[in-house]
């Protein structure tokens, strides 16, 4: 199986037209597109398209965004998006033969999501990420120093000292 290079890009728009059209930087691992650009960056995935009512208008508008693509290699995704009622529910009398009244119905919406690599930071983890990274970098490069010293083993599991002669160890069989 073949690993998906997702465009770098700063918004949708401009990830969906590096896809579209093979230029600009993409990369695989998420340490090649930082070192491309030269900044940190997270994987995204955002609408580009929609809402569709039925998958079959969503299939018809991802093929319209491929354009003269003949595959979809991955970045491209059409994705169901389930929307409650927004009625509230106002039978509460017992319905004969069912426990629980029914739930009010949900209807769905289909999206065209893109994949990307986002560039800039998402939240405080990305940052945390980092700083525990180089925390990392610099523990492997000290020498390992034990916090406190290792207490003397002197008695064993099957062992005790009596309380009225602590001097003694007394095996305990």
């Amino acid at each position: 199986m073949t690993q998906t290079p997702y465009p770098i890009a700063r918004d949708s728009k401009l990830a969906l037209t590096v896809w579209q059209t093979d230029s600009g930087p993409r990369a695989i691992r998420m340490s090649e597109a930082e070192e491309i650009s030269q900044t940190l960056i997270h994987l995204s995935q955002e609408a580009i398209a929609g809402p569709y009512t039925d998958q079959e208008s969503a299939k018809q508008g991802l093929f319209s965004l491929m354009g003269s693509r003949d595959f979809n290699d991955g970045a491209l995704k059409i994705v169901p998006r389930f929307q409650p009622a927004l009625t509230k529910q106002t039978n509460t009398k017992p319905i004969p033969d069912q426990r629980w009244p029914a739930l009010p119905k949900h209807s769905t919406i289909w999206m065209i999501e893109i994949i990307f690599w986002k560039i800039g930071h998402k939240s405080e983890p990305q940052w945390e990420r980092l700083r525990q990274r180089q925390k990392l970098e610099t523990m492997m490069t000290e020498p390992m120093v034990a916090k406190k010293k290792q207490k003397a083993l002197d008695f064993g599991l099957f062992e005790f000292i009596p309380p009225d002669d602590p001097d003694i160890i007394i095996p305990d069989e």
